[in-house]
């Protein structure tokens, strides 16, 4: 199974995270479903986890972003994130935090990343400019969110978004 921790620094409780990371690490036994295993527990690692980190909209600037990376691998406790979103799409910059979050996907301290918040036409200009395309999109969808792309009236900048993602 997938164990996914999903983080974000405005939550203000990375340091108790990386704690129950490391605790998992060390007490907490799985068995193994991969095919010709012997199926007998071993404890859980850290390629067991997938643990996601968000930026917050502070942080997406150049001079912040590896900073905040950082202090989310600092906290936590771990050598990498496998995914790092950015929250809110900044309107200046974003370039240039882009260019940096791809550098440290290409140091390893990032596998993946993606974003939410974000308009289909700043998904496509991001889609064009980015040499690590975004891997995920969050978006928000709930019954009490208006807009989601199955309402009977979407809102436009949904529709756009899921056109987008599906062409």
């Amino acid at each position: 199974g997938i164990h996914h921790i999903d983080t974000a620094s405005w939550y203000r409780n990375l340091p108790q995270v990386g704690a129950a990371i490391q605790w998992l690490c060390e007490n907490h036994e799985i068995v193994s479903s991969a095919s010709g295993s012997s199926k007998k527990p071993r404890l859980l690692t850290r390629s067991d986890l997938f643990i996601t980190a968000k930026i917050e909209e502070k942080d997406c600037n150049a001079n912040n972003v590896d900073s905040a990376v950082s202090t989310a691998c600092r906290e936590l406790g771990v050598q990498y994130l496998d995914l790092v979103m950015l929250h809110q799409f900044p309107e200046k910059g974003w370039q240039e935090t882009w260019r940096k979050l791809e550098q440290s996907v290409m140091e390893g301290r990032i596998k993946k990343l993606g974003v939410s918040n974000i308009s289909a036409i700043e998904l496509k200009r991001l889609y064009d400019f980015a040499r690590v395309k975004p891997a995920a999109l969050q978006v928000k969808f709930s019954p009490y969110c208006q807009g989601n792309y199955f309402d009977p009236a979407p809102t436009p900048t949904t529709r756009q978004l899921f056109h987008f993602c599906y062409d």
